[in-house]
């Protein structure tokens, strides 16, 4: 709301209440677009947190990708709520419902707190996720709750930014 960037944030992944199995990692950088850094258009509300370590190497990572046309897959959300008890991850299934140029729209369960949550496919064959969008918004017109998309621009975007950093 006041166009300054947070700091003195962590990430604890996996944590389950006060427990964090994997201890609390610092950032180094935060990357965004201007088109939401300066413009503040809900289309472009997505970002890359660089991490002090690289936690993925003990952890593992997940994949992203875009495709065009998108299919109105099954998808999952993992994050922490505000109304769940502190530091506590929940997960949510559900079926894509609608699917626009930048945005991707679903009635799974989110409550704020869950921002920036991956919103992923996974399969159970291939024992693969694949990361199709950033949780961002609550239920809206739609009366969804709603992702920014992953299309190729996104894609690209983050992409060079791994590559960079």
């Amino acid at each position: 709301r006041n166009d300054k960037w947070y700091s003195n944030l962590s990430f604890s992944p996996g944590q389950k209440g006060s427990f964090r199995p994997y201890g609390k990692i610092g950032w180094k950088r935060a990357l965004s677009v201007k088109g939401w850094t300066k413009s503040h258009k809900r289309n472009f509300d997505y970002a890359m947190i660089v991490l002090n370590q690289d936690i993925g190497k003990s952890i593992g990572w997940m994949g992203y990708g875009w495709k065009k046309p998108m299919p109105k897959y099954n998808i999952n959300i993992n994050g922490y709520p505000g109304d769940k008890p502190f530091g506590t991850m929940w997960h949510a299934f559900c079926k894509m419902k609608i699917i626009t140029t930048y945005r991707l729209y679903y009635p799974c369960d989110t409550y704020g707190g869950m921002s920036g949550s991956a919103v992923y496919v996974y399969w159970k064959s291939k024992n693969k996720r694949t990361i199709y969008g950033i949780h961002a918004y609550g239920v809206d017109s739609t009366g969804l709750n709603g992702a920014t998309r992953i299309r190729k621009a996104v894609f690209e975007n983050l992409k060079k930014w791994k590559a960079t950093y």
